[in-house]
């Protein structure tokens, strides 16, 4: 059902749907828990946050919620030393993805660490 939603562009209905599924399976699931979260991203960022930091939790190993954390403290200077860990993270889990490299050079630019920034962009 959620699927529909998406292709349909009701990215509220596919976040309800995939919360009923989890719900009602009690299966944890990091891609159902992922898209619930992104699905909410746009409208509600504050409670997009929160559901990826429980996914951080719930799935340490998925890479994605990290990055997507990363990518939201990057935003604010105020925020941007637990950016830069979690896309620490993000890179030790998935490596291979560039914009994990990107992300974090971007960040260590901003907090002038020249020598850091640079080794990111050398990953790319």
């Amino acid at each position: 059902m959620g699927e529909s939603y998406q292709k349909l562009n009701k990215k509220q209905q596919a976040a309800e749907a995939y919360d009923a599924y989890t719900k009602i399976s009690g299966e944890k699931d990091a891609e159902v828990y992922f898209l619930k979260a992104q699905l909410i991203e746009g409208s509600d960022k504050e409670r997009a946050t929160k559901m990826y930091e429980s996914n951080t939790n719930l799935f340490p190993n998925d890479h994605r919620s990290f990055l997507k954390l990363g990518l939201i403290y990057s935003e604010k200077d105020a925020t941007l030393s637990k950016a830069v860990t979690m896309l620490n993270k993000a890179a030790t889990l998935g490596a291979k993805d560039p914009i994990i490299w990107k992300k974090l050079g971007e960040a260590y630019g901003k907090q002038k660490n020249d020598a850091k920034e640079l080794a990111a962009y050398k990953k790319l």
